[in-house]
C-alpha cells in the first residue's frame, strides 16, 4: 500500500513538472518582443463609459435634479502615437443641454501611445465633459437628442513590405536565383490606412513599384494639417482623402514617385508609382520596401438619450 502511494505521488510530481514546463514554454513564445504590432486596421477607438451619459436625464430646473457627465474611453489599437488630436461634442441644442466646459477637448486623462514592445496593449485615456445640465423649454416634456462625439487625430502607417529585386531581369539566368519578383499583398499594418498591394516591375538596373493604398478603418481620411485647424467643423473638399506617401529602398538611392504628395484617395483607394534606379548586383535578392503614410483621421460615435421633465 505504501509503495503504491509513493508511486502515485511520483507520477503526480512528474505530471506537474511537465505541465508547468509546457506552460512556461508557451509564455516564453508569447513575449512582447515576439509580437508584430504593425498589423490590423484600427487607430484610436472610442466608446462611451457606461451610464456617462445616462440613457435618461431629468430636467435640472429643479434643485433636486443632478447634473450629468459625458465620458468617452479612448484606446489606441494601432502602432502609431498621434501628436495632434481633438474631440468635439455635438448633436444637441446648446440652449437645452448646458455644457459645463467647452464642446471641444484637446486634452485627455491618460496616454495615447501606440502599441509597441514597451506598451503591448497600446494607450488608454479618457476624455470628459463634466457637470452638464439640461433645462427644457416651457411646455416641453421630453427632448431626445443624439449625443455625437467626433475624433480628429493624425496618424502614421509604417509598412515594411518584403520584395524581390532583380537588377538584370532580361539576362539568361543559368544559375539558380534566390527569388523571382512577385506581387505582395497585405491587410493592414497597425493603422486605419494600409498598404494593401505592391506590384514589382523589374527593369535593367532599376525597378518600379505600383503601391496600392486603402482606407481600411471605419472613419474618413483627411490631410494631417487639417487636424489642428479645420477638423471637424471647418473641413473643405481639399482636406478630404489626402495622404502623404514616403517610399524608400535600402539598396537604392532616393526614388521618384508619382503622383506627388499629397495622394488623393478615390472611394477609399489610391495608387502611387515609384521608380528606383542605380541598382547594383548580378542576381536577384530579397529586401524590404519601406512605405510611410502620413495622414489625419476622423471618426464618430453616438448615443441617443432622453431628457424628461420632472412633474411639479
Amino acid at each position: 500500500m505504501q509503495k503504491r502511494f509513493i508511486s502515485l505521488f511520483l507520477i503526480l510530481v512528474i505530471a506537474v513538472f511537465i505541465f508547468s514546463g509546457c506552460g512556461g514554454y508557451q509564455s516564453r513564445t508569447n513575449r512582447p518582443e515576439d509580437e508584430d504590432y504593425h498589423r490590423g486596421t484600427q487607430g484610436l477607438v472610442m466608446e462611451f463609459v457606461d451610464n456617462n451619459p445616462p440613457d435618461r436625464i431629468y430636467d435640472s430646473s429643479h434643485s433636486y435634479a443632478d447634473s450629468f457627465n459625458i465620458i468617452v474611453e479612448l484606446r489606441n489599437e494601432g502602432a502609431s502615437t498621434p501628436v495632434n488630436y481633438k474631440w468635439y461634442l455635438s448633436g444637441f441644442d446648446p440652449g437645452i443641454l448646458l455644457l459645463g466646459s467647452s464642446a471641444e477637448k484637446t486634452n485627455v486623462e491618460g496616454t495615447l501611445e501606440g502599441k509597441s514592445v514597451t506598451n503591448p496593449y497600446g494607450g488608454y485615456a479618457l476624455v470628459e465633459w463634466i457637470d452638464n445640465d439640461v433645462v427644457l423649454p416651457m411646455g416641453t416634456d421630453k427632448y431626445e437628442p443624439r449625443i455625437l462625439i467626433t475624433s480628429c487625430y493624425d496618424y502614421v502607417t509604417e509598412a515594411s513590405i518584403p520584395v524581390c529585386i532583380d537588377p538584370r531581369p532580361y539576362d539568361a539566368h543559368i544559375r539558380d536565383e534566390v527569388c523571382t519578383p512577385y506581387t505582395e499583398t497585405s491587410t493592414g499594418q497597425g493603422a486605419p490606412v494600409a498598404v494593401t498591394r505592391v506590384e514589382v516591375v523589374p527593369l535593367t538596373g532599376k525597378v518600379q513599384f505600383k503601391i496600392t493604398i486603402e482606407n481600411r478603418g471605419d472613419g474618413s481620411v483627411i490631410h494631417p494639417l487639417a487636424v489642428p485647424w479645420n477638423c471637424p467643423n471647418n473641413l473643405v473638399w481639399q482636406d478630404l482623402n489626402q495622404v502623404d506617401v514616403y517610399v524608400s529602398l535600402p539598396s537604392a538611392a532616393a526614388g521618384s514617385c508619382t503622383p506627388a504628395n499629397p495622394i488623393r484617395l478615390v472611394e477609399d483607394r489610391g495608387y502611387v508609382y515609384c521608380m528606383f534606379d542605380g541598382l547594383g548586383g548580378e542576381s536577384a535578392y530579397n529586401t524590404i520596401l519601406n512605405v510611410e503614410l502620413v495622414y489625419g483621421y476622423t471618426s464618430s460615435i453616438y448615443k441617443n438619450i432622453q431628457v424628461i421633465r420632472i412633474p411639479e
